[in-house]
């Protein structure tokens, strides 16, 4: 990694939550994944269909059309299919996002819209998190939304997930990226958000008929996710305030943790020895998307991962 650009005749470093969790989770796979730019080939549209509701939610907000938005998301991995059943698997996941997008949609936009004077849509920002004379250290954050009713502003977010459980949602009120997204509304606003409102909407557990076209298999989890919602517990709504001792908290992990990451790569770029791996993470929740390759002595296996694919995304090639 490099400088992300100059400010003032400063050099500008900028990091997110992903790169922090993965320094906290094991350096070597931060050395891997972001100095040596590896990653796993993405073999299915798992990770897009989170992307997908979410273009269809920020859509359906603004009135224009949530499908459109969300088949526009699947159409790059449309294209690169080779098979038949590829297509298929993709296309099945577009008219998940669609139903997804359209339940959440029809669910909360008309209470939403009573409710809150102004809705900001999702939007990217920057916050200062450590300065010197020389440097300065940024943490890029994402807003799903921002919302003002009478009492403040409330931060959005939104999750899909398999099968939350209570562990999930308690944990929810400790995470640390749902804490910085306070000092982004703080960005925008000039003021800390009241709290936060985090949504999440439950993946279907339907599965395709045999013999079941996509149009129709589109219908039937369209009328789940409009008629059953609420028995099934579909979309879950949780809304929490923020503490000033947590965000604090969050203030200081974030300078100290942003400093660390500097001082790693801008004087140990590339020196293995300052990137140790934790064990301890390779098999925590699931086995780390890096194990195959530290497991073969470092090597990456052609046919598992690619390299230079996270720069050219985050430059949008």
């Amino acid at each position: 990694m490099k400088p992300s650009g100059v400010e003032n005749g400063k050099e500008v470093w900028t990091f997110s939550h992903t790169q922090f969790q993965t320094l906290f989770a094991c350096p070597r796979k931060y050395y891997l994944s972001y100095i040596k730019d590896i990653s796993p080939i993405r073999k299915s549209s798992a990770l897009l269909l989170g992307t997908a509701v979410h273009a269809g939610l920020e859509a359906g907000y603004a009135g224009e059309n949530p499908k459109k938005a969300i088949q526009e998301e699947f159409k790059p991995l449309l294209k690169k299919t080779k098979t038949a059943e590829e297509r298929v698997a993709l296309q099945l996941d577009c008219a998940r996002a669609v139903a997804m997008a359209k339940g959440y949609i029809g669910k909360f936009m008309a209470g939403d819209r009573s409710r809150f004077q102004t809705m900001r849509p999702e939007q990217e920002t920057l916050i200062t998190v450590a300065e010197n004379d020389t440097v300065v250290l940024k943490y890029k954050s994402y807003l799903d939304g921002l919302h003002t009713d009478k009492d403040g502003d409330w931060t959005m977010e939104h999750k899909t997930a398999g099968r939350p459980n209570h562990s999930y949602m308690t944990r929810i009120k400790l995470d640390w990226q749902v804490l910085s997204y306070a000092f982004a509304a703080k960005s925008v606003t000039g003021r800390f958000p009241r709290g936060c409102i985090y949504n999440i909407i439950k993946k279907t557990q339907i599965r395709r008929k045999a013999g079941e076209s996509i149009k129709a298999f589109e219908q039937r989890i369209g009328d789940e996710y409009r008629l059953q919602a609420e028995k099934k517990g579909l979309f879950i709504r949780e809304e929490f305030l923020y503490s000033k001792k947590r965000l604090m908290a969050w203030k200081k992990m974030a300078k100290l943790t942003a400093i660390r990451l500097y001082n790693l790569l801008a004087h140990h770029h590339d020196e293995q020895l300052h990137w140790v791996q934790n064990t301890g993470s390779c098999l925590d929740y699931s086995a780390c998307s890096m194990l195959n390759l530290c497991a073969s002595g470092g090597k990456p296996n052609p046919l598992i991962y690619e390299i230079g694919t996270r720069s050219r995304r985050l430059a949008g090639k």
